[in-house]
């Protein structure tokens, strides 16, 4: 039985090759060109970097971290302990040194993806495909791109951890489970996917998560000690708390945006504006347009005769339509994620690259019997849906219109029933292939 394999190809000639390489790098020398420029027109702020080396000299120096510098810093300690040594350069290098690795970490997660997609959707990765994919996920990604490096935001890590997790689901689940935990105490997004990994029964991969979660969570004791780092903990978590609602937490928990700030695009943020109800209030009207939706993706389903519940044995989901699907049903959790999370800002928006990618390749497949102008539609859509309007000056009314309509939260609807149409179509038309080979 034939093996699939990932061998990279010039099949197209090396000048496609040449083409598609340096338009997918355009997007990221663009935001390299923005980052430069504020480097050398302000010194002093470079985006959120400041914040977190503020904590990691605070962490150091045995202090509180969320009232470090600005008092700005929200997330759990991990971040400030493995950022420790920006704290041994001034701050302009500090900067310098994360451009470069944000970059590589960036450019080394788009390849990823796109390959792993691809060989989830289509069976083969040539090089040119990849190229191909990087460059139509980077240019529909180009604002959000531009707006994560130009914030030294922590997305960039974000992203990689939940690729990993993807690449390593079927292979190595300990390691993936162990990816999600780090970007648990980065960020608490991935617990999204606790639900998910367990409706499919990937034990070995949930495990992995919920220990890893602890083992990342008390790292930082090796320079804080334990009862700092359990304070630092309790006051993450508080912040937390505060934002869905709760009052009884801890006094000095991190200063989170509140759950009805304009900086949110979210559809739990839009409902709390739009109604002026309480948190929990908002949060259930934001679940049933998510059970809605849900509810669609069970119709998806069942019109393309593919099983939503009764999936077999984690290792037998290696082999498709399995395989696909579970590429498929990743993205559309980590966009669902965004869509009702109780706050998502425009920084949060750089994981869209990762849902674009599987966009691309849906696109590009032109073995795929599937009619692409929805899609398409769909992604253009949602990509002027998250960037428009401009804001500020002339266009400040309309940008106070189009928060206030949630604009932005029903454009990330509309995709996301467009992907998921897409994608089950595409899935429902592949045959059963053997294990992809890594």
């Amino acid at each position: 039985m034939k093996k699939i394999t990932s061998a990279p190809s010039l099949d197209r000639g090396t000048s496609w090759v040449w083409i598609c390489g340096v338009a997918a790098l355009i997007p990221y020398l663009s935001a390299l060109f923005h980052c430069i420029r504020r480097l050398i027109h302000e010194p002093g702020h470079p985006g959120n970097l400041a914040i977190f080396r503020d904590a990691a000299i605070a962490l150091a120096h045995g202090q509180d971290l969320y009232r470090s510098g600005s008092g700005d810093y929200i997330y759990p300690p991990l971040i400030a302990f493995l950022a420790q040594p920006l704290g041994w350069m001034s701050l302009h290098w500090a900067a310098i040194l994360m451009l470069v690795v944000n970059l590589f970490v960036s450019l080394l997660t788009l390849k990823m993806i796109a390959e792993e997609m691809l060989l989830r959707l289509t069976g083969r990765a040539t090089l040119l495909m990849i190229l191909q994919v990087a460059m139509v996920a980077a240019w529909l990604s180009i604002d959000h791109i531009r707006t994560e490096f130009g914030e030294w935001e922590t997305n960039i890590w974000m992203l990689l951890m939940f690729v990993l997790a993807l690449r390593w689901s079927d292979r190595r689940p300990i390691l993936a489970g162990i990816a999600l935990g780090f970007a648990f105490n980065i960020k608490y997004l991935p617990i999204v996917f606790i639900p998910y990994l367990l409706i499919r029964r990937r034990w070995m991969m949930l495990g992995a998560f919920v220990i890893s979660i602890f083992f990342w969570a008390m790292l930082p004791a090796i320079s804080m000690g334990w009862s700092k780092n359990l304070a630092a903990l309790s006051q993450s978590y508080s912040g937390i708390a505060r934002l869905l609602g709760s009052h009884a937490v801890n006094t000095r928990s991190a200063n989170v945006n509140p759950f009805t700030s304009d900086k949110s695009v979210s559809i739990s943020s839009f409902v709390g504006r739009a109604t002026a109800l309480s948190e929990s209030a908002s949060m259930a009207i934001a679940a049933g347009i998510a059970l809605l939706l849900l509810l669609f993706w069970a119709v998806f389903y069942r019109r393309n005769e593919l099983k939503l519940i009764h999936w077999p044995q984690a290792f037998e989901q290696a082999l498709q339509p399995y395989c696909a699907l579970f590429g498929i049903e990743w993205l559309a959790i980590l966009l669902m994620a965004l869509m009702f999370s109780p706050y998502t800002n425009s920084a949060h928006l750089y994981l869209l690259l990762a849902i674009n990618t599987g966009v691309a390749v849906l696109l590009i497949d032109g073995s795929a019997n599937l009619k692409k102008w929805p899609l398409l539609a769909a992604a253009l859509i949602m990509c002027l849906g998250t960037i428009l309007p401009p804001g500020g000056g002339h266009f400040r009314h309309a940008e106070l219109l189009w928060k206030q309509f949630g604009v932005c939260a029903w454009c990330m609807c509309v995709f996301f029933i467009a992907l998921l149409w897409s994608g089950v179509k595409h899935v429902s038309g592949i045959p059963r292939l053997p294990q992809i080979n890594k």
